[in-house]
């Protein structure tokens, strides 16, 4: 019989109330806000959304509400431009909304986490204090399915130096995520292809990370299995609407698993490889996944290991890089960083500018640069 008194200590913390519905996003967000909110920030991306009618039919869903609209929210996004929204907003908002993938909501987040301070956003990044007041009210509304972060408590900010920044506080989760597959079913093959690897490496890396634990762990082997299920099949048919509804939960398991754990080595060099090379998020961690995956195969949990072969059909990890890298590849990814338009001199600033503390820490085999060199050049 065990001993209460060893097991292993776990915490899992996840408020966000989350809400799925296909072709419901606008009927979602109105329950939510209207009669409980009067005034609105909205929040999206380039014009697809926009020229889609989606805005528009928010807007209109939300009549007892004031809305000022956001578009035009850049990939990316940059701590200037957070500051310089923040610092010349004048309106006092008591709910905000974002529509949009990782970057538009990263952006509308870290807005509604930073009005309500009394304190710059560098400040916020360089000191990481505890103190701080609550956001005002945030609801995020995923068009892509990869990034998850309608569930997780940080968002990804990058400077002029091309330097990656995470803004991370527990307050920062979203109050209200709201899951529409039918907002993703206009997602070219490639965005669908690499926003799926970016989840497929958060419920990877979660499951790998120092800071795992039981209950993320079920998240990100439900992913898992979500992804291996679904991501063939949508890949030969994008505007399945089933198919859309399994990626977005694909998305969804990893997202509640990595926002307990972070993500690890595969995210920290991924960033690099995205600022200087503009390869895609996703495209990026795709690069990276299977010589990770090898990396730290000894310094996984062997139950671990054995259910990820299981779950991929494969006999050992060789078989599932190989397998990974033509998946990525069926998708239009790029499998190697010379497909990338990455050379020796790329792989040196990479290695120079890989090691982000945040994430690269998490990992469970200590990675050197000797090891990363090693590593890129068997992708090169």
């Amino acid at each position: 019989m065990s001993n209460p008194e060893t097991e292993n200590f776990f915490n899992y913390y996840n408020p966000v109330n989350i809400n799925f519905g296909f072709n419901k996003y606008y009927l979602l967000i109105k329950k939510i806000v209207n009669g409980n909110f009067k005034r609105a920030a909205l929040f999206y991306g380039r014009e697809s959304m926009k020229k889609a009618g989606v805005i528009d039919k928010i807007k209109e869903s939300l009549d007892k509400c004031v809305i000022n609209e956001y578009g035009g929210i850049l990939p990316n996004p940059q701590v200037s431009d957070i500051e310089k929204f923040v610092s010349t907003c004048k309106e006092s908002y008591d709910v905000i909304i974002a529509v949009g993938g990782g970057s538009v909501i990263d952006f509308a987040k870290s807005a509604a986490f930073l009005l309500p301070q009394n304190q710059s956003i560098r400040s916020i990044l360089k000191d990481r204090p505890e103190n701080l007041k609550n956001s005002i009210p945030f609801i995020a509304v995923p068009t892509t399915a990869g990034t998850g972060s309608e569930v997780t408590p940080w968002a990804s900010l990058w400077d002029v130096t091309k330097k990656k920044y995470s803004l991370s506080h527990k307050k920062m989760f979203p109050c209200y995520a709201v899951l529409d597959p039918a907002l993703t079913i206009s997602l070219p093959a490639k965005v669908t292809a690499y926003t799926a690897f970016d989840a497929l490496s958060h419920a990877l890396e979660a499951l790998w990370s120092k800071n795992s634990n039981p209950v993320s762990d079920v998240f990100a082997f439900e992913s898992v299995s979500m992804f291996v299920n679904t991501y063939d099949k949508l890949m030969d048919n994008l505007s399945d609407p089933e198919l859309r509804s399994g990626m977005l939960k694909t998305s969804l398991y990893a997202g509640l698993a990595f926002s307990n754990t972070k993500t690890a080595a595969v995210h920290s060099v991924s960033y690099p490889v995205t600022m200087h090379f503009n390869v895609p998020h996703g495209e990026a961690c795709a690069l990276l996944l299977g010589e990770f995956l090898l990396f730290n195969k000894d310094y996984i949990e062997k139950s671990k290991v054995d259910t990820l072969c299981n779950i991929f059909r494969v006999k050992n990890f060789s078989e599932l890089k190989e397998k990974l890298a033509n998946m990525a590849q069926n998708g239009g990814l790029a499998v190697r960083l010379s497909h990338a338009g990455i050379d020796a001199d790329g792989i040196d600033i990479i290695v120079r500018e890989g090691f982000s503390p945040d994430r690269i820490l998490n990992n469970p085999r200590d990675v050197t640069k000797q090891d990363l060199y090693l590593i890129l050049n068997n992708i090169f």
